[in-house]
């Protein structure tokens, strides 16, 4: 009997420490995976850092060192690279340093040479270096100078822009080498993750001691419930089956996962809205919606630089400004969405027709205009005369079936103007002579 009455009283506790050995056998499990997922989106949010800002710096460098000289063929005559990018560097003072490495801190300040190097700071990754025709501007293995791209580096190629033109092209290439105050970084959230985890796994082994007699169906329920959140599934609900500690937990989980859900979906919406938006405004901002040519903000600010490039170096450069003949006629006659399907058709035209330096833009209404670099009166005449031919060939027919489309183009190449604009106005001033001539014409200062 009392053999009996021992293996009663012995019986809950051997279920009790089963079930809390369970509990804290599938913490540690999940733990586990959540502290190896957190470690890997740190390792590679760390490396993608380190990555953006090598990056960063590197097209920096490249950018200063070609604005400096005024192209790489002129720096590499005066000093390599590497010189500039040394001489130009921040140092690490020695007392800094030393303070930095014990308290995880980086003192830097601009000067040269370096009196103290310090192992704070290490180059990340190595990077080919290419020019605008593809061909290499380092001595790389596998590259030499000159090589071209190999097709895997030109599709990876990231622009470095010097005055907002493309200079050159580079390649991140390698894995990151940690400085000593990044190990140090990782080291510190590693130690974090476990002993967050040891944490969380004495707090599960001791809560499942004490409430592992109330842990039946709801701790099954629970338990599933918070492996599917651990897969990603935030929205889980479980039933309560008591009013206990286990049913008050129960509703705190419910209410938990709720939350977390919701505000998990509130954060998805938003966080894709914003990227919508910010999409639209980039695109708004240089686009023409109907067209989907640049639009005359962007025609303004790339046109005048091109005028610049070209008074600066004394190089050839026109522009034409042209207008579609009786459009208003179109719109009326035909109705506005005929008169959007012409726009849209223009714009095929002059953008497919012209080359890939011309500047293309929808300059409000019914008005075109393109801007030629290295292009002279006689040339861009020749080239609009061919685009008016284009439109006055075109199969409008397949608009409607009694649509006729021209236009009259007025072409400027007077590099005496002070701005682009003022070559607009000269343009401008041809186009009316055009319009005046009976339409469907280009007409050029003489």
């Amino acid at each position: 009997m009392q053999r009996v009455d021992l293996l009663d009283h012995l019986t809950p506790t051997s279920l009790r420490t089963k079930l809390a050995l369970s509990l804290a056998l599938m913490s540690l499990i999940t733990v586990l995976i959540v502290g190896w997922f957190a470690n890997q989106q740190l390792m590679q949010k760390f490396d993608e850092t380190i990555s953006q800002d090598a990056s960063k710096h590197f097209s920096h460098d490249v950018a200063a060192y070609i604005n400096t000289y005024g192209s790489w063929q002129e720096g590499q005559a005066h000093e390599s690279f590497r010189n500039f990018t040394e001489r130009n560097a921040p140092v690490i003072n020695r007392d800094q340093a030393l303070s930095a490495e014990s308290k995880g801190i980086s003192t830097v300040e601009k000067g040269a040479p370096r009196p103290y190097t310090s192992n704070l700071v290490r180059p990340a990754f190595r990077f080919y270096l290419f020019n605008t025709h593809y061909h290499s501007l380092f001595k790389l293995p596998p590259y030499e100078v000159g090589d071209e791209a190999t097709s895997a580096h030109k599709a990876a190629l990231k622009p470095i822009y010097v005055n907002d033109k493309v200079a050159a092209y580079y390649v991140p290439e390698g894995k990151p080498s940690y400085s000593d105050l990044d190990l140090g970084y990782i080291t510190a959230m590693r130690d974090a993750i476990i002993a967050g985890a040891l944490v969380a796994l004495l707090t599960a082994l001791v809560l499942g001691y004490w409430f592992a007699g109330y842990l039946t169906a709801t701790l099954r329920n629970l338990t599933g419930a918070a492996q599917a959140m651990g897969q990603g599934d935030l929205r889980q609900q479980v039933h309560i089956h008591s009013y206990d500690e286990v049913g008050v937990l129960a509703r705190a989980f419910n209410k938990m996962s709720k939350e977390l859900a919701e505000n998990d979906a509130a954060l998805r919406q938003s966080h894709s809205q914003i990227e919508k938006q910010a999409e639209q405004l980039r695109e708004l901002s240089v686009r023409d919606a109907l067209t989907q040519l640049h639009n005359r903000r962007y025609f303004d600010k790339q046109g005048e630089y091109l005028f610049s490039q070209a008074q600066r170096y004394h190089r050839p450069f026109s522009v034409m400004i042209g207008d579609i003949d009786l459009f208003k006629k179109i719109n009326d006659s035909y109705s506005h969405a005929v008169g959007d399907e012409v726009l849209r058709r223009i714009g095929e035209i002059l953008a497919s027709k012209v080359r890939t330096s011309d500047l293309v833009a929808r300059y409000g209404g019914e008005e075109f205009v393109i801007a030629f670099p290295e292009t002279n009166l006689l040339q861009a005449k020749a080239t609009c005369e061919a685009l008016r031919q284009r439109i006055e060939d075109y199969p409008w027919h397949e608009i409607n079936a009694h649509l006729k489309v021209t236009m009259s183009m007025g072409v400027c190449s007077d590099m005496k103007a002070e701005s682009i604009h003022k070559m607009l106005q000269m343009a401008d001033e041809m186009l009316y002579k055009a319009k005046n001539a009976g339409r469907n014409q280009v007409r050029a200062e003489v």
